[in-house]
């Protein structure tokens, strides 16, 4: 094999593998979803979540508790006992007097139930779960985000490949435009206007082709910080996702599924439940209490047995206030909770709306520039027969050119626009989910 044929063999294994490497939108978000940090951050927060759960929960369970103690004890006591006389001398020795030292080891188990503590605990445990639905909902909301990002970056980046070949085959026919005025000025039938017309448009296509390359490589970059991986040779993208029929449907579908509204309804079921939890700060308390211990003195094997089963019960009377002030703020808070659930429900219907009618506007902005690209099409078409009948100008035929390029790049844009406005319209009500981008 020669170097030629090794070095052909080379770039078409690597044309080969680029061509295995394509990616769909759906391993595009896949990609996103297990990439993007922001999104990891928000899943742990769901977890912490999970366990204040169990935190709550433990609270009703008993709690048992084993403690124990060793040591060296020293003494001395002055105490009689049943038969001693009064009125001895202190120092006069007699059984009644306990002195001198001695080791002694214990050890103490107990175990506390609450039997009823106002509520408090019923309460906690449901403020948890409350809270832990709150945290899914923000997780679901950054999901959504993501998947957004993506999608939009991954049309960007077919958009501006698709540009510099509408461009570069335009760079082309302007250069071939060029040739041809060159041709006809040395044959007598053009002038040197034609050919600066036809230099000026090609140097403008070239500046215009650059940009847009330079625009392809930049959405390169973006998509790998978006997404994670390389752009290599994206797939086409699937159909448009199923939209709600009418923007009532939408709203409707918003008010169920939209992470922003369920969690601003988390919110205010949280703070109803810290109502009632600080109702219960200034409530009884009884609660059951065991305990069982021994205590053993080591010198004079000694043993002391103790067992204890007892209701306590506690009635707060006075705190100064501070009861009476929790509840106060906890009033508040709820107060303000349902406020920022009503800016949400205002704030959703107008977004939803938007989305609704930038949908719509851009659905038909795509037929009106498919039609514009169909007439810019004839026109040019035209214009090149009567160009070379000699009816149109050099200028008049660069002009019907540019503007069916011009044409064509504005229909690629609201092509792209619609894509990315049904997926916004599907973020804004809380339905851009993966499966809505399989094909």
């Amino acid at each position: 094999m020669t170097f030629r044929q090794l070095l052909v063999a080379c770039f078409t294994l690597l044309f080969l593998q680029n061509l295995a490497l394509s990616d769909s939108l759906s391993e595009a978000l896949t990609s996103a979803f297990n990439n993007d940090p922001r999104l990891k951050a928000e899943k742990t927060s769901v977890e912490i979540a999970k366990e204040a759960v169990a935190r709550a929960k433990s609270a009703r369970q008993f709690q048992i508790s084993l403690s124990g103690s060793a040591g060296y004890q020293w003494s001395e006591s002055n105490r009689f006992d049943d038969f001693t006389l009064p009125g001895l001398p202190s120092d006069s020795e007699f059984p009644g007097v306990d002195s001198g030292a001695r080791e002694t080891a214990g050890v103490q188990a107990e175990a506390n139930y609450p039997l009823y503590v106002g509520g408090r605990l019923a309460n906690s445990i449901r403020q948890a779960k409350v809270d832990h639905e709150r945290a899914k909902s923000q997780y679901l909301r950054a999901q959504q985000d993501v998947y957004l990002r993506a999608v939009m970056i991954y049309v960007e980046v077919l958009h501006n490949q698709e540009a510099v070949k509408i461009r570069g085959n335009n760079v082309g026919a302007l250069s071939e435009q060029l040739t041809e005025a060159q041709t006809r000025f040395s044959l007598g039938v053009a002038t040197k206007t034609d050919i600066a017309v036809a230099e000026a448009r090609l140097a403008a296509a070239k500046a215009s082709l650059a940009g847009a390359q330079s625009q392809f490589e930049v959405s390169k970059v973006r998509y790998q910080t978006v997404v994670g991986i390389p752009a290599v040779n994206l797939d086409d993208l699937p159909p448009l996702p199923k939209i709600p029929t009418d923007l009532e449907k939408a709203l409707d579908q918003a008010f169920v599924t939209a992470p922003e509204i369920l969690t601003a309804r988390n919110l205010v079921r949280s703070a109803e439940l810290a109502v009632e939890i600080a109702k219960g700060l200034s409530r009884p308390e009884i609660s059951l209490s065991l305990g069982a211990g021994v205590q053993n003195n080591l010198k004079d094997d000694l043993k002391d047995e103790n067992a204890t089963a007892l209701i306590r019960g506690r009635i707060p009377l006075f705190q100064g206030g501070a009861n009476q002030s929790s509840l106060r703020s906890a009033k508040l808070a709820r107060k303000q909770a349902q406020q920022s659930l009503d800016a949400v429900e205002w704030e959703l219907r107008a977004s939803v709306t938007q989305a609704w009618y930038g949908y719509e506007a851009s659905v038909r902005m795509v037929s009106a520039s498919e039609a514009q690209v169909r007439a810019a099409e004839l026109a040019f078409e035209a214009s090149k027969i009567e160009f070379k009948a000699g009816v149109r100008s050099t200028l008049d035929l660069l002009n019907q050119e540019q503007e069916y390029l011009e044409a064509r790049l504005s229909n690629l844009r609201s092509k792209n626009d619609a894509y990315i406005n049904a997926h916004q319209l599907l973020r804004s009500i809380g339905e851009l989910k993966l499966d809505n981008t399989n094909p």
